[in-house]
């Protein structure tokens, strides 16, 4: 399919205020419809779907032969959306987690987003990371336990980080204070 053409650019067709107005569109077809309505009608859905058409062939960088390829295409923008949602939300959860915690200014920039490396940002840093470093962990078994948890529910569930955060005084003092 080279483009989804336009029906009617030119031609005889309502105007707009007359399109807004018109008694069959407002109520549906009863009878024959004027050439002008149904002109209308085409050529707003055409003009769309043309539109629509452009940007997906644009977008997805592929030369759609078919519907199938097409619908293939709005399924996959569909799924991806879907795919951010979700992410979207999970990220708001655990940067709401770390800042609730207060734990410190570098974890609360990393919740937030704010003054961090290029680097940093491809890894979303969740409680997990901010309690680590908040005791003084950059790295070895507890700090690869603590950093793969991002939300509160995850470390309330994991009995590894339990332990954890009970056995190192300045974790444990914060939890019982503001996470728990």
């Amino acid at each position: 399919m080279e483009e989804v053409r336009i029906f009617n650019e030119f031609g005889n067709k309502m105007t707009d205020e007359d399109y807004e107005n018109n008694e069959q569109r407002k109520s549906g077809l009863k009878g024959l419809a004027s050439s002008e309505l149904f002109n209308k009608i085409l050529y707003q859905t055409t003009s769309m779907s043309n539109a629509l058409f452009k940007f997906m062939k644009e977008k997805s960088e592929v030369d759609i032969e078919d519907l199938s390829q097409l619908k293939n295409i709005l399924d996959n923008i569909y799924s991806n959306a879907v795919d951010i949602k979700i992410k979207r939300e999970a990220q708001g959860k655990f940067r709401y987690d770390i800042l609730r915690a207060n734990i410190n200014d570098k974890a609360n920039k990393h919740a937030l987003m704010i003054n961090i490396t290029e680097s940093e940002k491809q890894r979303s840093y969740g409680l997990g990371y901010a309690l680590a470093l908040y005791g003084g962990m950059r790295d070895g078994y507890d700090f690869e336990i603590l950093f793969n948890l991002d939300t509160l529910d995850q470390i309330k569930n994991s009995n590894e980080a339990m332990t954890i955060i009970n056995k190192v005084m300045i974790l444990k003092d914060l939890w019982d204070k503001y996470i728990s």
